[in-house]
C-alpha cells in the first residue's frame, strides 16, 4: 500500500509541476492478483465504464465538452 500511495504522490506532484487544471486521479487495477507486469482485459474495461471514462471519451470526441 506505501508502494501505491508514494506512486500517487509522485504523480500528483508531477501533474502540479506542469500547472495542470487537476480535477481528480482515476486509479484503474490492471488485475486481480495484484501483480506488476499483468493485465486483465475485462477488469480494465469493466473498471472504465464503471467510472464513466468511456462516456467521458465518447462525449468529448464528438465535439461537446464536459464541463
Amino acid at each position: 500500500m506505501k508502494r501505491f500511495k508514494s506512486s500517487v504522490d509522485e504523480l500528483v506532484k508531477e501533474l502540479e509541476d506542469e500547472n495542470q487544471d487537476l480535477h481528480f486521479i482515476r486509479c484503474i487495477r490492471p488485475n486481480t492478483d495484484l501483480q506488476q507486469g499483468k493485465v486483465q482485459i475485462q477488469i480494465v474495461k469493466d473498471q472504465l465504464y464503471s467510472c464513466g471514462i468511456v462516456d467521458v471519451i465518447r462525449i468529448t470526441g464528438n465535439g461537446y465538452p464536459i464541463r
